[in-house]
């Protein structure tokens, strides 16, 4: 399952709600994040494709940035808990999103890891608590 692209009916149903809904989307990012974003704030979806060193393409459920807030937003919706794996995969997600928002002074490279967070749809003994 390392590499696999699976797309559920969750992942459909959560991208909807993030590109369609922003109050409910800000909704749950000030319920995770423990922000104070006024809901009807302007949202915008970044470009949620990535790529590895090694060439393959990955797909985040999200990367988001709102109007007046100085860091960026990363959800994965997750059907599925206690991989492992999410830890790797959301490790590189933001390297790339960290690396496409870099600037550079002079001799130095500054990056910014966004704000992440992943939303399990069910609970189990393996579900973590934290990341």
């Amino acid at each position: 399952m390392e590499d696999a692209e699976t797309n559920t009916p969750y992942d459909d149903a959560f991208r909807t709600m993030i590109t369609d809904s922003s109050i409910l989307a800000i909704s749950l990012i000030n319920a995770m994040f423990g922000e104070d974003i006024d809901p009807s704030a302007t949202m915008v979806t970044l470009q949620n494709e990535v790529y590895l060193a090694t060439g393959k393409k990955r797909i985040t459920d999200s990367h988001i940035q709102i109007e007046g807030v100085n860091h960026f937003f990363h959800i994965e919706c997750e059907s599925i808990s206690g991989d492992s794996g999410i830890l790797v995969r959301l490790f590189e997600y933001d390297s790339s999103v960290a690396i496409s928002h870099a600037t550079i002074e002079g001799n130095t490279l500054n990056v910014t890891f966004p704000k992440t967070g992943v939303l399990f749809l069910r609970n189990t003994a393996n579900t973590p608590d934290d990341l």
